[in-house]
């Protein structure tokens, strides 16, 4: 439920977004586009978001490629673990449920334009 309504509020907002079922393709598909930024669920199946955030930054740092700023989708919002998330190399989070108003805050901070890969697991 969670990433169709992200999907469609980022659509409507004008955002084109790719969408993936789990941390293992997140990984796979953010080494072959570039992206402005990444939403990555922290509770992915197959590959959690911090883990998939880890492999992502360590293959560009191998091929010499920036980042993309990182925002951490989670309902896991306590100050400690807000603190985890950045000491993981993401730039932002965004809670659970979604706050469009903090979500497209966050993504006019991090990116001067609007294209993003979002990666959450399908609905069950």
């Amino acid at each position: 439920v969670n990433r169709t309504i992200l999907g469609a509020f980022l659509g409507r907002a004008g955002v084109r977004v790719t969408m993936v079922n789990d941390g293992c393709e997140a990984v796979l598909r953010a080494g072959g586009a570039r992206f402005d930024a990444l939403l990555l669920d922290i509770c992915m199946p197959g590959l959690d978001g911090v883990s998939a955030l880890g492999q992502i930054r360590a293959r560009a740092a191998t091929e010499g490629a920036p980042c993309p700023p990182a925002v951490a989708i989670t309902a896991n919002v306590l100050p400690d673990q807000r603190d985890q998330y950045r000491a993981a190399g993401f730039a932002a989070q965004c809670g659970k449920p979604f706050d469009r108003a903090e979500l497209l805050n966050t993504l006019d901070r991090l990116c001067p334009r609007p294209f993003v890969a979002a990666a959450m697991p399908p609905a069950a």
